[in-house]
């Protein structure tokens, strides 16, 4: 048997040492007992399912334990794929919490974005920070974010659930104008925050920040409807002063569209003269 399922707080224990694949369910929380049993009945588990949506009752145990860190923290040696997308944000912080577990390298993590969020502290959370960097691909469930293309109230509503780039760092990929109604508050807003937070928020250039293209998709016309054509020309002034790419870590490569077939290394694109303007043919 490679696999054994909903698994619940009732498992009577046991040596299952050719299971590879176990899933957790519980409406009753797990606690960090019961991820310990885990571990010693199924030894060589490879790939781990959690569902629980109660709370664990003694985390704040384990999180003052700092000194006894190695005496608490479970070890999944042979684990290479773990997803928790619907649970309580406690097996989060369970899983990823250096004082609680051990993760090996490389493995594939499955999660809901806004639990990650919040169990790291917005990516800031010193505790997590091993674990996280042990992670090989992530896999995120839950709400994302595309284009912004003057839709000022989405703009604000990624502020509002995340936090302001005072609270939360912000990598923008492109696209901030064309198409939506309040182009201009919303790269006003943008650029704002730039000034004011540099070191949290970055702006990458899109396919919508170019002359040619602020012409097709109305941006052009409402800059000289509300103000001015020469208002215009300042935005483009600005969008060939951005920057095209972005490396977070020295590990993820960010950009707003494909990769070039005639790119074969980060120094072309840093070798890039700005300001610059896009040509009609991209």
């Amino acid at each position: 048997m490679e696999y054994y399922g909903d698994i619940s707080n009732n498992f009577p224990g046991g040596l299952f040492n050719y299971v590879r694949m176990v899933s957790l369910l519980d409406e009753h929380p797990f606690e960090h007992e019961f991820f310990l049993g885990i571990v010693q009945s199924f030894p060589f588990m490879e790939k781990l399912c959690l569902i629980n949506h109660s709370s664990q009752q003694c985390k704040k145990f384990y999180e003052s334990n700092n000194d006894n860190r190695n005496l608490f923290a479970i070890k999944y040696s042979f684990l290479s794929e773990l997803v928790i997308v619907d649970v309580h944000d406690d097996y989060v912080e369970q899983f990823l919490l250096d004082t609680k577990t051990y993760l090996p390298y490389n493995i594939i993590f499955r999660v809901n974005y806004k639990s990650l969020q919040r169990a790291t502290h917005c990516f800031t959370r010193d505790a997590t920070r091993i674990n996280c960097a042990k992670i090989n691909k992530l896999k995120l469930d839950g709400e994302s974010k595309s284009d912004i293309r003057g839709q000022y109230t989405d703009l604000l509503g990624i502020f509002e659930n995340a936090g302001v780039p005072s609270k939360s760092n912000y990598l923008f990929l492109g696209s901030y104008v064309g198409r939506g109604k309040q182009c201009l508050e919303t790269i006003c807003l943008l650029l704002a925050y730039k000034i004011k937070y540099s070191d949290n928020l970055f702006l990458l250039r899109g396919s919508h920040e170019s002359a040619t293209m602020t012409r097709i998709y109305g941006f052009y016309n409402e800059c000289k409807q509300r103000y001015s054509s020469k208002l215009w020309k300042s935005f483009n002034e600005c969008f060939n002063c951005l920057p095209v790419a972005a490396i977070i870590s020295k590990k993820i490569f960010c950009c707003h569209g494909g990769l070039s077939p005639d790119l074969e290394s980060f120094d072309q694109i840093r070798q890039i003269q700005r300001p610059i303007d896009v040509p009609d043919y991209g």
